[in-house]
């Protein structure tokens, strides 16, 4: 029977073995090409391979050249199905990967397994798979897509969608389709800058960490004109100043907790460029990211500030003045809890650490306890505690930290008191310590408060 077995299967992957790309496709080589790629009547420069006769194109790459126009479409992945999915009509989000230049050198490329969904219907093409990316015929895509391709010796392939809404391209050197993706600057740790293209959407995610002038703000709009200019500049002579001209613009801001939205019918956003970089007024160099790092980080605080009351309650003078007699109250009662400390401290080490239910060490505990939980009443109490004044005002957003780091340790000392176990005295008057150098900081942090508003 073994024997029957061992020959049937023989046979069978004998014949398999006849079939051509029965277990692996057959590799091809996919060239670089020369030819053009206009849309709408401007040149674009997607990776382009030749393979045969035939030029095939990332998907991906011309989602990102149509975003914006009236063919637009989005691409998905679904890794199950192995299957890439295309919705005509949406707007695509850029990943990064997107439009990085004419293929420098020839690739091996293989037919891809992967097939394509339009609208949740199948449809047939031929699909290369080159460096992990689909490539597919021009045409193709704008069957299935609803596009028009041409093609003329003058200018190459081109695509008509009807009535595009790109912005114009600039003379000099800058084009549209250059700025697409995501970009990021950053001043050491004062502040970051982030601007994201997306076809003609524009967003540019601004974040100030400067204690004296943390804001954040958010601006959207539509890229109506890309335009580049030569200035003079002081030091390093002739400087190209690229120019974004936006319509529908939208900032919001975020500062001292409160969000201000304003709209704009145009704006103008300027940036001067090196050798192909970006570069702030100051000369500060934007690098190409692969997704977006600061916006998850403003949107994170949007949602602080819309939680917070509609206004603050109380004025920055009334809320200093009802935390300082707070402060001096919380000054004593950190006095009692570090004596408290002391003597919980001398009789542990004098009885090896652990006492029993009714031993001193246990009675100090329990003073100690009492003195932790009179301090945070002062701390924590609802709508009148130091934590809640903080909310109920501007301009205490570096002391509420403070107050929460002293909450911590303040935990902490209350949960020895509550242990049966052995006590640590140099955990303990550690903690104590660290509570007097946080109201070091604390009465720092409003002297900057008064000086501020005062």
């Amino acid at each position: 029977m073994k024997k029957k077995l061992l020959s049937a299967a023989l046979a069978v992957s004998m014949a398999l073995s006849m079939v051509p790309g029965a277990f692996a496709a057959e590799a091809v080589t996919a060239s670089p090409t020369n030819d053009k790629l206009t849309v709408d009547g401007v040149e674009r420069n997607p990776t382009v391979y030749k393979i045969g006769d035939s030029n095939y194109f990332k998907i991906r790459d011309l989602a990102a050249v149509l975003n914006g126009t009236g063919k637009q479409f989005s691409v998905g992945y679904d890794g199950e199905k192995q299957s890439v999915t295309a919705t005509p009509g949406q707007p695509y989000e850029l990943t990064g990967t997107e439009l990085t230049g004419a293929a420098a050198s020839s690739q091996t490329a293989q037919a891809s397994g992967d097939a394509i969904y339009v609208n949740g219907q199948r449809v047939e093409a031929e699909v290369y798979k080159i460096d992990g990316s689909n490539y597919f015929k021009l045409r193709d895509l704008g069957a299935a897509l609803g596009f028009e391709v041409n093609w003329t010796p003058e200018r190459g392939m081109t695509i008509e969608t009807g009535g595009s809404s790109q912005p114009t391209t600039p003379a000099v050197g800058f084009t549209l389709e250059s700025l697409q993706g995501i970009w990021y600057a950053e001043i050491e740790e004062f502040w970051g800058l982030e601007l994201s293209i997306q076809g003609n959407q524009f967003m540019e995610t601004h974040i100030v960490y400067d204690p004296d002038f943390a804001q954040q703000d958010y601006v959207t709009g539509t890229i109506v004109s890309v335009t580049e200019s030569i200035e003079k500049g002081e030091i390093s002579g002739d400087i190209p100043i690229i120019t974004l001209k936006l319509s529908n613009v939208t900032e919001t801001t975020i500062k001292d907790g409160k969000i201000t939205t304003e709209n704009f019918a145009t704006s103008d956003r300027y940036y001067i460029t090196r050798n192909g970089t970006f570069l702030t007024g100051a000369e500060i160099p934007f690098t190409r990211i692969p997704a977006v790092k600061l916006y998850p980080e403003f949107q994170a605080a949007l949602e602080a500030a819309q939680n917070k009351p509609n206004s603050y309650t109380m004025t920055t003078a009334d809320a200093y003045n009802k935390l300082l007699p707070l402060y001096n109250k919380e000054l004593d009662a950190t006095e009692a809890i570090v004596y408290s400390i002391g003597s919980v401290s001398y009789i542990a080490i004098t009885n090896a650490y652990v006492g029993g239910a009714d031993s001193k060490l246990a009675i100090e505990l329990t003073k100690l306890r009492n003195h932790v939980l009179t301090a945070r009443s002062y701390l924590e109490e609802e709508s009148v505690g130091m934590l809640a004044i903080c909310d109920q005002a501007p301009g205490f957003e570096k002391v509420k930290p403070i107050l929460l780091n002293i909450k911590e340790r303040l935990d902490n000392i209350q949960a020895v008191t509550e242990s049966s176990g052995k006590v640590d005295p140099d955990e303990l008057l550690a903690q104590s310590e660290a509570i007097i150098a946080y109201w070091g900081e604390f009465r720092d942090a409003m002297q900057e408060v008064y000086d501020k508003y005062n």
